[in-house]
């Protein structure tokens, strides 16, 4: 997940419905004390009502206030018509064995996604995604939990607004930097139309700012044309713009500008364009000495829900960020029921790399 994803769902979730398990009681600190300090929804700047079956990324950080360490602990995420864990809830996602915290560590975080399943055909309508922990020994169990409510089923949701109404519903780069002058950087770049108007056709322009004001001075890198977008639907871009050849290092931006030609009349023209930070520069941080091997971009290049047995499509690069060359090496792709790469994993793809110089990167 992009930093400015993780920035962005604090703000989305600041207004949704949250609750805590039940009211605090005073913290003991006289054994390891788990806390949920937040759990909330990760989906974008505008999220949508659901429908069943849709798979939902969940975020969740945790704290650990007590004098001693947790140990391993199990969670749940549950969905329940009520704000109360029981029996009669679904359990769409259970792992036994959560990595312990240190006493006093806080900020950590589990994501995870889920599918909201259901077997028993509730009826659409309003419903709470529960997180659910169980520390043995916990000084406060009053604080191991943390809900949020969402609704499930057509007609959820804000209305629709009267019209035609473009947002940006995505836009982050799927690397964090530093980038290098002339380098390509690729881009999620989604448009939701919050309208209950089908909008036609329309474009959108990335471009290149030095300041996050958008003005004539700036440079549009690159133009992209959109045929439709219904009411309420999305519009997935997933694009690839090369930055300027040369220009001041430092703190630079890209805004996605939608519409800039208004080929579309909109309820409202003032939310089209978004702006993000990247940094830029002909350096960049210095190598790591000798060897540093690690993931720089690991995504499957469709989306799910999948199914048993599907054939799925990943990108899954490996960077070098040390100074000297990495002779042959395997890369290997596992699956897992958890979070955590061990023995009882499946190996479900494997790749050799010859070797990987000192900086650069292997793309496969």
């Amino acid at each position: 997940m992009s930093l400015l994803r993780k920035l962005r769902r604090k703000v989305q979730n600041a207004d949704r419905g949250k609750f805590t398990l039940e009211q605090l009681e005073p913290r003991l600190l006289l054994n390891a004390d788990l806390a949920v300090d937040d759990f909330g929804i990760d989906d974008g700047l505008t999220p949508p009502p659901f429908l069943w079956g849709d798979s939902i990324s969940l975020f969740t950080d945790l704290s650990n206030y007590g004098d001693m360490e947790t140990g391993t602990y199990g969670a749940k995420i549950i969905l329940s018509p009520d704000s109360n864990p029981d029996p009669g809830d679904y359990e769409l996602h259970v792992n036994p064995s959560m990595d312990s915290i240190a006493a006093g560590v806080t900020g950590v975080a589990y994501d995870t996604n889920v599918t909201l399943n259901n077997p028993d055909s509730w009826p659409d309508g309003d419903y709470n995604l529960i997180f659910d922990a169980e520390v043995t020994g916990d000084a406060n169990m009053a604080n191991n939990g943390m809900g949020v409510m969402i609704h499930i089923g057509e007609g959820g949701g804000p209305p629709p607004v009267p019209g035609i109404d473009l947002l940006v519903e995505e836009f982050s780069p799927d690397s964090t930097g530093p980038f290098g002058w002339g380098e390509a950087v690729n881009l999620a770049a989604d448009v939701r139309n919050v309208g209950d108007t089908d909008s036609g056709a329309f474009g959108f322009d990335i471009v290149f700012s030095e300041d996050n004001l958008l003005d004539g001075a700036d440079t549009v890198l690159d133009s992209f044309a959109v045929t439709t977008v219904g009411p309420g639907q999305v519009s997935i871009n997933d694009i690839s713009v090369n930055l300027p050849a040369s220009g001041t290092d430092g703190e630079n931006y890209l805004f996605m500008v939608i519409d800039p030609a208004n080929a579309v009349t909109e309820a409202d023209e003032s939310n089209n364009d978004w702006v993000i930070p990247i940094e830029v520069g002909s350096g960049g941080p210095p190598p790591v000495q000798g060897i540093e091997l690690l993931p720089d971009d690991f995504h499957p290049n469709q989306e799910g829900p999948f199914n048993w047995g599907d054939a799925i499509d990943f990108t899954a690069n490996v960077i070098n960020i040390g100074d000297t060359e990495a002779g042959a090496f395997t890369v290997k792709v596992l699956f897992s029921e958890d979070d955590l790469a061990d023995a009882g994993d499946t190996e479900a793809y494997s790749y050799q790399v010859t070797s990987l110089a000192g900086g650069g990167t292997d793309v496969t």
